[in-house]
């Protein structure tokens, strides 16, 4: 609840006052990062989460690349796009390609945009275009 209003102190004052923490508690902190457009703290969720051994799930990857788009976090995003398939055998879904490509093309990384729509397991859909057009403004 602190969380949708913007209260992102007192939403992590709550989480730290939990007793049992899960990967559902820690992904709703993960969120409420990513919705407020704060790439470093939710990266810094992230990483606690491996740390901590909490399980990261694909909730997990889609709230951290998104954060990481708002904030311009290339080479971060990059990272945690290919360890969500090497270290932890999640394939992406449509909607992390859609993050990718609108984190390229707002670094106007443009052929890394192609290079990436070739290797999709699937076609791209219209949340994956509209990222790409809009980056082409």
């Amino acid at each position: 609840m602190y969380a949708k209003c913007g209260q992102l102190d007192l939403s992590e004052r709550v989480f730290e006052e939990m007793e049992n923490t899960d990967s559902v508690s820690w992904n709703a902190l993960l969120t409420a990062y990513s919705m407020h457009g704060e790439g470093d703290r939710a990266l810094s969720v992230f990483s606690l989460m491996e740390k901590r051994d909490v399980e990261v799930d694909s909730i997990s990857f889609l709230s951290v690349l998104s954060a990481g788009r708002h904030a311009g976090l290339v080479e971060e995003g990059r990272k945690i796009f290919h360890c969500m398939r090497d270290k932890y055998h999640i394939e992406p879904e449509v909607e992390r390609y859609t993050c990718m490509v609108d984190l390229l093309g707002r670094a106007g990384l443009f052929s890394e945009i192609m290079d990436l729509l070739k290797t999709m397991p699937m076609e791209p859909d219209g949340g994956v275009w509209g990222a790409l057009l809009d980056a082409s403004r």
